[in-house]
């Protein structure tokens, strides 16, 4: 499939600048939305999204407020995405969540790389308040 990327013409470019050719306000957006980089469908889909027929294109064209500037190959098959992996539901404990934590018994010890390790017990509703432990 062939993209065609269109830019503004001197006429389109004095139109954005002085309003020289009273284009009323919603085409006058569709043509600002042209920029040299982006291809037509793409530029149909933005101006539907406004209210704008895609059709709006061919009266800007017929017009003289813009012109191809290039074509562009686009692969025939959509590009690949990584499969998307659901995030592991979360455990029962409220400590799993906390960095390098070690189970001793009834006591969990948390080890915060700026401060020393901590002795907590196990049912405990202390939340992490350090910053550190927090960020990791």
């Amino acid at each position: 499939m062939v993209a065609v990327i269109y830019k503004k013409t001197p006429k389109g470019l004095e139109e954005i600048e002085r309003h020289s050719f009273g284009l009323h306000r919603k085409i006058r957006s569709v043509l600002i939305m042209v920029d040299g980089r982006t291809d037509l469908l793409t530029l149909k889909q933005r101006a539907t999204a406004l209210g704008e027929p895609p059709d709006v294109f061919d009266t800007l064209i017929e017009q003289g407020y813009i012109e191809p500037a290039t074509q562009i190959l686009l692969s025939e098959q959509p590009p690949r995405t990584p499969p998307h992996t659901p995030p592991a539901p979360p455990t029962a404990s409220h400590h799993s969540s906390a960095p390098a934590v070690a189970k001793a018994a009834t006591k969990l010890t948390v080890v915060c790389p700026m401060h020393k390790p901590k002795c907590i017990g196990a049912d405990c509703s202390m939340s992490y308040g350090c910053k550190a432990m927090r960020q990791m």
